[in-house]
């Protein structure tokens, strides 16, 4: 048994942002891994971490999945994926409508409640740290729980 850990770290995809490219860089990574494959390299672990959408909209994350993410995870062929895909979002996972203020210098300003220990303060917060993500959770869940591969987020 070897003490080698093999990963692949993957970051900033924008999908939503250009789908020529997003369809070009797609196709040229799976090809490398099918490639890599070939070679008897062991994958061990899978990393992705952060803007997988451009927008945090839900058709963004369902063209993540059905063109990267389950090809992948076909092309791969693990048994199991739990503990195998960590996906982290980033700040264009974000669906922009429920962000009142990304500019942090603003949340310290007087008027801001941001900060405030009231149920104003506590309503932005909430409509800016995890309403914002929403789609990101149940879409990442959705596919976690009622698809065969396993993914994890953070």
């Amino acid at each position: 048994m070897s003490n080698i850990i093999r990963w692949l770290h993957i970051s900033d995809f924008h999908v939503g942002k250009d789908n020529y490219e997003e369809e070009k860089i797609f196709k040229y990574i799976l090809e490398h891994i099918e490639e890599k494959l070939t070679e008897d390299f062991i994958l061990d672990f899978i990393f992705i971490t952060g803007d997988i959408a451009n927008r945090g909209l839900e058709q963004e994350y369902n063209q993540f999945f059905e063109d990267f993410l389950f090809p992948l995870i076909e092309i791969l062929k693990f048994k199991t994926w739990e503990d195998k895909i960590f996906i982290v979002p980033g700040n264009h996972d974000l669906q922009r409508k429920y962000v009142i203020s990304i500019n942090r210098e603003s949340r310290f300003d007087d008027k801001s409640v941001f900060f405030k220990n009231s149920k104003q303060g506590q309503e932005v917060r909430e409509i800016n740290e995890a309403r914002a993500f929403e789609e990101f959770s149940k879409f990442i869940v959705t596919n976690s729980l009622y698809s065969t591969p396993k993914v994890k987020t953070i």
